[in-house]
């Protein structure tokens, strides 16, 4: 992850785009100390992710399911295992936002708003990790389709983070059928920005991708 880039993920349905989203960005609190900003559109709630990221911090070996039912208590072992990760959390600065209802305008004043109020300055400038979940399409207007107003946000996008934020943004997005890999071999899975939905400037404006 570099200052101003943007990182894709693109899977399919269903495939741990948000998990492995999630596992990057703890893995860098944790190395680096620095805070993450989640920005969710609509897909999981703030409870859901909470589970999923206990279940990171205890390495997998308690699952978001046996949190969320509490069944861990009842073992020691096990009670052991999610306390130490608990413990872990407490030092951790993950913040989580619905944006699925804001503009681009209010999506970018929020992110503003978090910048100032929780980065540290690092090198001479407030650094932080954004996490966008997901890439999905907006309302399209009476003048323009759906492709080219995503077209359009993923330009102010990359221009937003590039020279005002100044931070790595972490996204992911559902690939079209094409991006199948299931019943293929490694020279008959397309692996290029044609298995990209929605638009062809999704992989313009990002600095690296990877389908999944």
């Amino acid at each position: 992850l570099r200052r101003g880039n943007i990182n894709l993920v693109a899977a399919r349905q269903n495939q741990g785009k948000t998990q492995f989203g999630m596992y990057c960005m703890m893995d860098l609190v944790h190395k680096y100390k620095l805070p993450v900003l989640h920005l969710d559109m609509g897909e999981m709630s703030r409870f859901e992710l909470q589970m999923r990221a206990t279940s990171l911090l205890s390495k997998g070996l308690i699952s978001p399911d046996l949190l969320e039912t509490g069944e861990w208590r009842k073992n020691p072992e096990t009670e052991k295992i999610v306390t130490k990760a608990l413990k872990l959390m407490e030092n951790y600065e993950y913040y989580y936002n619905d944006v699925s209802d804001l503009s681009v305008d209010e999506l970018f004043s929020l992110l503003r708003r978090f910048k100032l109020a929780h980065c540290s300055i690092i090198g001479g400038e407030n650094q932080f990790l954004c996490h966008y979940d997901y890439i999905k399409p907006f309302e399209s207007t009476g003048y323009s389709k759906e492709y080219e107003v995503l077209g359009h946000f993923m330009k102010k996008l990359k221009n937003f983070f590039k020279n005002e934020m100044k931070a790595p943004l972490h996204t992911s997005l559902q690939i079209n059928k094409s991006g199948i890999t299931s019943n293929k071999n490694s020279s008959t899975v397309d692996e290029s920005d044609n298995a990209y939905s929605l638009s062809d400037r999704i992989g313009q404006q990002v600095s690296w991708a990877a389908t999944l």
